[in-house]
């Protein structure tokens, strides 16, 4: 049985020198991963509302890719993952920006190991996410 641990990745907005936003990301975490792997994430604070939404979004649209996935579709899949870029690295999601960037990069040798293994990495970078906003902790 897999043992797992919850791991808590903190971010903090700073609008102003004399406001600062706080949030955790949440990480439900198999104890043999690397923690290093998942990042710091500093939100701008003119998203920090937008940040639910984005986050729904982004989860059906990774649904989406690992229908195409399923489907081998690559033109799909390639499309699926150029509309995803387009917001990730805004909202300061630079892993899953990169992890995205290495998935087009491979779609486009249609190399289906390289892929898998693509689809692996965000399989388990979106398991593991869940957004948190403890909206008291401004001050």
């Amino acid at each position: 049985m897999l043992k797992l641990f919850n791991f808590i990745v903190s971010f903090t907005i700073k609008p102003k020198e004399h406001l600062i936003i706080s949030g955790i990301f949440k990480l439900l975490v198999p104890v043999e991963v690397d923690m290093n792997q998942f990042e710091q994430v500093n939100v701008p604070f003119e998203l920090q509302d937008l940040i639910p939404q984005f986050m729904t979004y982004t989860t059906v649209d990774f649904q989406t890719l690992k229908q195409y996935f399923s489907e081998r579709n690559f033109i799909g899949m390639r499309q699926m993952c150029h509309k995803m870029l387009g917001s990730v690295s805004s909202f300061g999601f630079e892993q899953l920006h990169s992890l995205l960037i290495s998935l087009q990069k491979n779609l486009r040798g249609e190399d289906w190991i390289l892929v898998n293994d693509n689809m692996r990495d965000l399989e388990r970078y979106f398991l593991f996410l869940d957004v948190i906003f403890p909206m008291d902790n401004v001050g």
